[in-house]
This record gives C-alpha cells, structure tokens and sequence, in this order.
C-alpha cells in the first residue's frame, strides 16, 4: 500500500503520463517502488490516454477485418481476446456487484497492454514484404528460359534474372530450388538445363560470384559430378548466408 501511495503521490506534480513516469522513476528509490513502477505506469497510462488507447483497439479491429494479414496476426487476435476478456469481467462486474471496483482496475490494466500488442501485430503484418511480386518473377524466369531456351556463356542472361536479383538475398532458397539435385539425392525430375542456367546466373548477380561453367554455373558439357557440384555449392552458399543474415527471409 505504501508503494502505491509513494508512486500515486507524483501525480500532482506534473498531471501528463510522461510526467508520472519521470517523477516516479526519480522517487523509485526501493525494489520495491522499482517493481511496482510498471504497474502503475500501465494503470496510468488508461487513466490518462483512455480514448486513445480504445480507439487503438477498435482501428486495429476494423483492420483485422478488411486485411487477412492482420487479421491473421497472433499479436492482434491475443491483444482482442485480452481487450475482450477486460471488458467482459467488467460488464458483468458492473450488472451484478455494488462495487465494482477490483474489475475495473482489470480494465485499466489490460487494456493498454491489449492495445500495444494490437498495434505492434499490426504494424508488423502490414510491414512485412510479401512474397507474392518475389514468386511472380522466378515464375517469369522460368517461363522464358523454357520459351527462349538459352546457352549460356553463348548467349547473355536474361531481362528476368536482373528483376530476380533485385529482390536480393529473399530469392535464394527459391533460386536454389531451380537446381539441378545433387548426387545423393537422384529421385526428383531434374528442371531444364536452360532453367537451371538462369537460376544460376540470378544467383551469382546477387551473391557477387563470378559466372563459371562447371563450378558456379552448369554448362551443356557438365558432367553429373560438376552438376551435383554446382547444386552444392549454391546450397552451402545460400544456407551459409541465410544462417548468418536472419531479416534476409522476412
């Protein structure tokens, strides 16, 4: 009780969230007060800012439902179930109890923290880069190596392979994927020769590697080791990269 008396006293002096917060934090001279301090910061924080904090919840509700990434946000559905399960202690606190009081410290409590996690899974769904325009052109890659059928070093990569290796580091696995299988792995279709040559040179644009049959690229002279070597080397390439540079698959 002395806790709260000692932080709820900095009221007075500055009446503004960021006023509380500043004068608790210089009086927060115990554990104890230190302890208490987030508590009463998200207490606080729906006593001053509570139109605020509601109007983040239902702008962040009205998303989830014309956006299917938002709505699909684990951050956002918990942060609605919490907001929910707040108001819902409360209504029925208020219909059937004189003294409401214990529900309503609930509300006041949950809800902000309902509302940063709403807002956070949101922004972050509606932030992240979608994958969609990255398959549209490995999609296009494939489709004109297979309709123009080019060699390569005779003839000079495709338009397709700078817009793939525009997206950077994301496309590597999928680039990987056009390869041609290594040895220990022999049940699967090998793509085309013209499909894999592309893929390779998208590849080697993004990592820097110098374009070379039998090592980095696979000719129509490759041997099946220097196929499976070309697959291999391109897997440890993109793997080794990917582990090392996590935001390179968001």
């Amino acid at each position: 009780m002395r806790i709260g008396l000692a932080i709820a006293s900095t009221l007075a002096a500055d009446d503004t969230l960021w006023g509380f917060i500043s004068n608790a934090i210089r009086h927060a001279d115990t554990p104890g007060k230190w302890l208490a301090l987030p508590f009463f910061t998200i207490l606080m924080a729906y006593v001053y800012l509570p139109r605020f904090l509601i109007g983040i919840v239902i702008v962040v509700g009205v998303l989830a439902l014309v956006k299917p990434q938002v709505r699909a946000s684990r951050l956002v559905r918990s942060g609605l179930a919490l907001f929910a399960l707040g108001l819902a202690v409360l209504t029925v606190a208020g219909r059937f109890n004189d003294n409401a009081l214990g529900a309503g410290f609930l509300f006041a409590f949950t809800s902000p923290i309902a509302a940063v996690m709403m807002m956070l899974g949101a922004a972050g769904a509606l932030l992240k880069r979608s994958d969609t325009r990255l398959n549209r052109d490995i999609a296009a890659l494939v489709a004109s190596a297979e309709r123009a059928r080019p060699f390569w070093p005779d003839e000079p990569p495709l338009p397709d392979v700078d817009f793939v290796a525009r997206h950077g580091s994301r496309a590597g696995l999928a680039l990987v994927a056009l390869l041609g299988n290594e040895l220990n792995d022999p049940s699967a279709t090998p793509p085309s020769l013209h499909v894999e040559q592309q893929a390779a040179l998208a590849l080697c644009k993004i990592y820097g590697v110098l374009p070379t049959a039998g090592e980095t690229i696979r000719d129509a002279r490759s041997t099946p080791q220097e196929r499976g070597h070309v697959a291999g080397f391109w897997r440890r390439k993109v793997s080794a990269t990917s582990a090392s540079s996590p935001s390179a698959q968001r």
